[in-house]
């Protein structure tokens, strides 16, 4: 194996000339950190936590994350290799393989995920604030050749970006927190209780936290190699994941509460410099999402030894790019978050097994490593299936157990035992057994989650998943199973959000203009058509009558749109039929934060909505303050009589088409 200093060192250990200090890699961290996901997080948990159990909560989240990081991080610096590299001693050539093409699946994908992510907070953001509409294909296509551009130079120049990012983002933050000195703002901070419907548990919230960087600390090596010493692999990384992450989140999260809004992002600008948004919002996904285009081409530099780390960092950054563009990655948020059950417990495995390694790796021992190591393999696949058993059946686990509340860490925590385990036993026929016993017995305890549906029903709870941001980089309130009154209702409705064709519709129960608890389940049975509502959207305004009723709250109602009640008369379904609903979601209030019930009874009085019987407007809180509301405004959704989501024509660039395909599906589901 040659050196390549412009390879990155992809395939060999750092060499000496090449090391850096704490402070550069805390730099390029940092600009890890400070990114749209993590604006969205922070402010989620402002909002659901008293400032007081804000502070406490992240810290403790966050130090449980910081050891993970250091022990990571030191592995890194001693070793001078990449976590694919150190993946190929651990586990054999062979083995590394397929650990690297677990950790490309899932670092590429992310990268799309929040390519597009990008796009969209561009694309919103410019008809909010510029009522300028972009193209978003244009803008994925664009933001993601740029971002590819830094991954495929390396580590000089995300360094470089992270230089530039970092001190304009934490300026931003830094200008929205000074609001916080005007008389009383502070005091009103220090009082802020969250509505009961919204709260967040102290031990959820710690959870959230330390599972929304644990892959990302994991595959540190790929970042800590260039540490000059292991002391400075310490210092950048308990900076980093011990003090900046949780204070981060908490200076977000103050925001949040001081605006009343976790749309961080529009408050970090004075109002006369909005189009810096845009700039703080391109480097904000920038320096975070090229780290995982970074880590991707160093996975993939191990299996395909004969091509250029950059040239496999730009083949990977257009797979993501297609993914984008073809939207393929709004389905992938919980396969990804899955993956990183995967990528978790081999960080576990690379810190007992080195544990003792004081060394840098020569690239001798590289190319005398066998085929397989079985031992950490196996420890490997008990810490995986851990990790699903006891991940919720909503993101695509089995929710059988609940341990430490997060999925990836409790992966981590039983691959490390096993592979303890092993060590201890030594390589014997004894550990062989032990082994297959453990590695049985998980995969029986897996299969009965499949065949065996009614055990999971039986569970009187399950914890929140927090994926990597990237991602979808929003974080997730705790899941319940909840059963509904009507027969024609599933026997279970998930609560995840957002809803997803060919799914059956997640429960949403929140108060009508009359203050009563509703849930959207119990209109099962009929059609429904559901209106996502930002009450300052101009479509929205049109839709429900806008163009005859004029605008409301300033807003001039969309031209050339008529009330959705003229399209449904002209595809022969009366308005007044009771076997359709048509259900309001109002997710944003005219200043973009959570909508009031005063509120939403000046916009139903304005339009005249809700008079029939089959009218329903439905008042959403702050769990629906995300990304994922954001892009289902404007249109439509329509849900089957089995209360399954069959059309979906939301958002500035829908799915499917409202005049051509959803409209016209509506009488077909009444036939």
């Amino acid at each position: 194996m040659a050196t390549s200093i412009h390879d990155d060192f992809s395939r060999t250990p750092v060499s000496s000339g090449n090391l850096r200090p704490w402070w550069y890699l805390l730099v390029i961290e940092i600009g890890v950190m400070i990114s749209i996901p993590i604006f969205v997080f922070g402010g989620q948990l402002g909002l659901g936590l008293s400032f007081q159990d804000l502070v406490l909560s992240t810290f403790s989240g966050a130090a449980i994350l910081g050891v993970i990081g250091a022990l990571t991080a030191r592995l890194g610096a001693v070793l001078r290799c990449t976590t694919a590299l150190i993946a190929r001693i651990t586990f054999g050539s062979k083995g590394a393989s397929c650990i690297a093409f677990v950790l490309t699946m899932g670092m590429t994908g992310w990268w799309g995920v929040q390519t597009e992510m990008f796009a969209n907070a561009v694309l919103h953001l410019a008809q909010q604030v510029f009522h300028v509409s972009l193209n978003r294909e244009v803008l994925i296509a664009v933001g993601g050749v740029a971002m590819i551009t830094t991954a495929a130079l390396g580590i000089r120049a995300i360094g470089r970006l992270s230089y530039l990012a970092v001190p304009l983002l934490t300026g931003g933050l830094v200008y929205a927190l000074s609001s916080l000195a005007e008389p009383g703002q502070l005091a009103d901070l220090l009082q802020y209780r969250p509505a009961a419907n919204a709260t967040l548990g102290f031990g959820a919230a710690a959870a959230m936290v330390t599972g929304g960087f644990v892959v990302g600390a994991s595959m540190n090596p790929d970042y800590s190699r260039f540490a000059r010493t292991t002391k400075h692999a310490l210092a950048y990384s308990i900076i980093d994941y011990a003090l900046v992450y949780p204070a981060l989140l908490v200076a977000c999260g103050s925001i949040a509460i001081h605006f009343r809004s976790n749309d961080i992002m529009i408050h970090l600008v004075p109002a006369g410099l909005t189009w810096l948004i845009f700039v703080m919002m391109m480097f904000a996904t920038w320096a975070a999402n090229d780290c995982n285009l970074y880590s991707s081409s160093l996975s993939l530099a191990a299996i395909l030894p004969k091509w250029q780390r950059s040239h496999l960092a730009i083949a990977a950054g257009i797979v993501g790019i297609v993914l984008a563009e073809l939207h393929v990655v709004d389905h992938m948020v919980s396969f990804l978050t899955l993956l990183g059950i995967l990528i978790a417990p081999i960080s576990g495995i690379f810190v007992i097994s080195a544990c003792r390694r004081k060394e840098p790796m020569q690239e001798v021992e590289l190319e005398q490593v066998p085929n397989w190591r079985i031992a950490p393999l196996l420890a490997w696949l008990c810490g995986a299936a851990v990790g699903f058993i006891a991940t919720p059946r909503e993101a695509l686990g089995l929710g059988l157990v609940q341990l430490t509340t997060v999925p990836t860490l409790d992966s981590i925590i039983a691959a490390s035992i096993v592979m303890v385990l092993f060590l201890t036993i030594g390589k014997s026929k004894k550990s062989a057994g032990v082994a297959i016993c453990l590695v049985s017995l998980l995969g029986m305890l897996s299969i009965s989650g499949f065949v065996c549906p009614a055990a999971l029903a039986q569970a009187k709870s399950q914890a929140p998943v927090q994926a990597k941001a990237q991602v979808q980089a929003q974080a997730k309130t705790q899941v319940q199973a909840s059963k509904q009154a009507q027969p024609q209702a599933p026997r279970a409705v998930p609560t995840f959000w957002p809803p997803v064709v060919g799914r059956t519709y997640p429960e949403i129960e929140l108060c009508d203009l009359t203050g009563k608890k509703v849930k959207l389940s119990s209109y099962a049975g009929r059609v429904i058509l559901l209106e996502p509502i930002g009450m300052s959207c101009p479509a929205c305004q049109a839709f429900v009558g806008g163009e005859k009723k004029g605008g409301i709250n300033g807003v001039t109602p969309q031209g050339g749109t008529s009330s959705l009640e003229s399209y449904l008369a002209a595809a022969g379904v009366s308005p007044t039929d009771t076997r359709v609903v048509h259900v309001q979601l109002l997710l944003y209030g005219p200043n973009l934060g959570v909508p009031t019930l005063a509120e939403a009874q000046v916009w139903a009085k304005h339009f005249d909505f809700g008079r029939r019987s089959n009218e329903v407007l439905l008042v959403g809180d702050q769990r629906y303050i995300n990304q994922h509301s954001y892009d289902m405004i404007p249109g439509m959704q329509l849900i089957d009589k089995n209360f399954v989501l069959v059309c979906d024509a939301t958002g500035h660039n829908p799915r499917s088409s409202l005049f051509s395909e959803l409209i016209p599906s509506v009488s077909k589901l009444l036939r």
